[in-house]
């Protein structure tokens, strides 16, 4: 509960009431899809994971197999679309 001045007369109003009201404005909701699937650096740039590490490594060879498992960056072009996900990342 927050205490609030209203009209004069002090009185006690949720945090709900106070967002609708628009005294205070909303939290933001983390994608929860985001958030276990990427990470954000120091810099602020995004890291994921390698795709096409699910199955059939018979067909893909030592080197290829090797440089998968490192993370890579997300391209700058939906930098700012993931970026959104993670608000307070």
């Amino acid at each position: 509960m927050y205490a609030a001045y209203c009209a004069g007369i002090s009185t006690l109003v949720s945090s709900v009431e106070l967002v609708i009201t628009g005294i205070i404005m909303p939290k933001l909701k983390t994608h929860k899809g985001a958030k276990k699937r990427l990470k954000v650096t120091g810099t602020g740039k995004i890291l994921r994971r390698s795709s096409h590490t699910g199955h059939l490594f018979t067909n893909k060879t030592a080197k290829r197999k090797r440089n998968l498992r490192k993370s890579a960056l997300i391209h700058k072009n939906d930098e700012k679309r993931m970026k959104k996900l993670l608000p307070y990342s």
